[in-house]
């Protein structure tokens, strides 16, 4: 597909959220942290994350009312959506929102489920973590990664806690590094990983 020469942004809003951008050209990954400053997202710093060359379009998880939620919670995701709607405006961005239903249906329950059968169907934080090490293992093995910037030699779950993620990176005297990557981070990778097998499924 012609698009994938591009690189796609999948992006988890929130202050916990997360930016993977896949770059199927150059095989490489980029992970992003949420960038976060005085508590509320740095949008400048997103703005400087997306304005790179090639980047042709970005899926945003688009999350509408969640029962139990605050009208401040609700009113400030409204917000954030808007202000990535903008964004993808001012860049000429192609813009693909999905709901979180959508893409766990597609990514769990349909292209992967064989692989998740043992973890509960409300684990959905786990699940997300377990299709982010198999498939970067399996499937992207020869992608360079990276995350906020700095390569990662290898990524991995904690085998006494599954729910526990780790990147390594290794400094350039060789000392290992661990890095801890949130929920966000792998949401968004499957985020991205949903646009490009549903959009390569659909050829």
């Amino acid at each position: 597909m012609e698009s994938f020469k591009f690189k796609i942004v999948g992006i988890d809003p929130g202050l916990k959220g997360g930016i993977c951008i896949m770059d199927q050209y150059n095989k490489s990954i980029h992970l992003y942290k949420m960038p976060v400053k005085n508590k509320m997202i740095d949008y400048n710093a997103i703005k400087n994350i997306i304005n790179s060359p090639n980047i042709k379009t970005i899926i945003l998880e688009y999350t509408t009312m969640i029962f139990g939620t605050s009208k401040h919670t609700a009113w400030e995701m409204g917000r954030q959506i808007g202000i990535f709607e903008g964004l993808s405006n001012c860049f000429y961005l192609e813009l693909f929102e999905v709901s979180p239903r959508k893409w766990q249906n597609y990514i769990f329950k349909s292209l992967y489920s064989e692989k998740l059968k043992h973890i509960p169907d409300d684990k959905t934080k786990l699940k997300s973590k377990k299709i982010f090490v198999d498939i970067l293992k399996e499937e992207y093995f020869d992608y360079e990664i990276y995350y906020n910037n700095r390569k990662i030699e290898r990524i991995k779950l904690d085998n006494k806690n599954i729910g526990l993620l780790s990147a390594i990176h290794k400094k350039k005297n060789d000392k290992e590094i661990k890095i801890r990557m949130n929920d966000g981070i792998t949401d968004s990778f499957c985020i991205t990983l949903y646009y490009v097998k549903s959009q390569t499924n659909e050829q």
